[in-house]
């Protein structure tokens, strides 16, 4: 193994038959030496090749990979945040708690099939007023209240319930789903570089004139160039004449 540093400055220990062995160590430096992390065991299987889940360390913190990478891509999804209440949309999806560059918010899970949102809390909770299956939690000054958003119903009243109604953590099967069809999925291709395109010969030119110069190459002055001469002539022009 050979320390070496990446694209983005960080440091990690790579075989020297690269690229025949891709195995990798990532390393932190700690003052001035460099410290190994190899990637831990969770204890897990992975449910598409049976190899180990392992927790490893990359450049925006530590994930859960299958140990045979880069053969097997599987990575188990991320638990998020339920509401408990249906999408109103599409009526089949959860929404969800999710976080923006503006706050958090929250979507549908079926998103971007489905792109329905809301910017405040919803809870499955019916509106006593007009029957919706659930009702929007809003943070005022006095406290949290119930609003209701269906048009013309107008209820609004103080939240005194909405413990009973807590965020839940868990892995849905939508996000599983989606998880082991990205690891069958191929790997995606390398991008290769683009080759510059060599000028053309003298003998591949096709036969005829020249093509005309343009721009400064024709003669052609620019307009910067003809306000210095502009103001020039006109010095020239008011200069008294010379005594003989």
């Amino acid at each position: 193994m050979r320390l070496r540093t990446g694209r983005n400055g960080s440091a990690f220990l790579g075989c020297t038959a690269y690229p025949k062995c891709r195995n990798a160590i990532s390393v932190a430096i700690q003052g001035g030496k460099a410290e190994a992390r190899p990637a831990e065991p969770t204890g897990e299987k992975c449910p598409v090749c049976g190899h180990d889940l392992v927790k490893r360390h990359g450049r925006f913190g530590d994930y859960v990979s299958c140990s045979n990478y880069p053969n097997c891509r599987y990575k188990p999804p991320k638990p998020v945040a339920l509401t408990g209440v249906t999408c109103p949309e599409c009526n089949q999806g959860q929404i969800l708690e999710r976080k923006g560059r503006f706050g958090p918010f929250y979507g549908c899970s079926r998103y971007p099939e489905c792109t329905r949102n809301f910017r405040a809390r919803p809870v499955p909770k019916p509106c006593p007023k007009c029957g919706t299956a659930y009702l929007l939690v809003r943070e005022r000054k006095a406290g949290a209240f119930y609003v209701c958003e269906a048009e013309g119903c107008g209820f609004d009243e103080p939240a005194g319930d909405v413990d009973q109604y807590p965020v839940t953590t868990e892995v849905t099967e939508e996000s599983r789903q989606a998880a082991l069809a990205a690891a069958a999925a191929p790997p995606p291709k390398k991008r290769t570089p683009r080759k510059k395109a060599d000028a053309p010969s003298v003998e591949s030119r096709p036969a005829g004139p020249a093509p005309k110069p343009k721009g400064r190459a024709a003669g052609k002055r620019t307009p910067a160039e003809k306000a210095v001469a502009k103001v020039a002539a006109s010095a020239r022009l008011k200069r008294p004449p010379k005594k003989k």
